[in-house]
């Protein structure tokens, strides 16, 4: 999978500098692992909840 991605991402660079970037991407930019925590969602909390009650009765 590494190697494909490697191919298709990043051609022009080692696959060892590949490797190295990829495990350590995570740690140098966060809000890609947490991006999804960080994004409002209470719009759509909203909705939901409204659409239970709507069903409810």
């Amino acid at each position: 999978m590494y190697r494909s991605l490697h191919s298709f991402a990043m051609p022009d660079v080692s696959l060892e500098e590949f490797f190295s970037y990829i495990s350590h991407l995570h740690k140098t930019n966060i809000m890609l692992v947490e991006k999804h925590r960080l994004r409002d969602r209470s719009e759509i909390i909203k909705v939901r909840n409204a659409n239970r009650l709507k069903r409810r009765k």
